[in-house]
């Protein structure tokens, strides 16, 4: 399967990656409620929109994302929320979300 790559970094973008132009475009994750800077992120290189982004890369972003390649897949056609995608970095320990009850 190949992805769009103007279609991935909007997709990033409504799943609360902010877009940091450097070198590389780099979105790093911030936590949907409270809008907390995360340890995770993804990165592409500058390049036409329109040019499709293969399973290497796919893969590599993912991994970056630290979920599986399919799951990355659902999180850009949005069969995969911001929040659900939340709950899997909550599971798998790579975030920690603060208890807003607990303020």
């Amino acid at each position: 399967m190949t992805l769009k790559r103007g279609k991935v970094e909007q997709a990033l973008e409504s799943k609360g990656f902010m877009k940091q132009q450097k070198k590389h475009v780099f979105f790093v994750y911030h936590t949907h409620e409270e809008r907390l800077k995360t340890s995770v992120w993804t990165m592409m290189s500058h390049g036409n929109s329109g040019v499709d982004i293969g399973k290497s890369l796919i893969a590599k972003m993912a991994r970056q994302c630290r979920i599986e390649k399919v799951e990355l897949e659902r999180l850009i056609d949005c069969s995969l929320s911001q929040k659900d995608y939340e709950t899997l970095l909550i599971k798998k320990k790579v975030i920690v979300v603060p208890n807003v009850a607990a303020r």
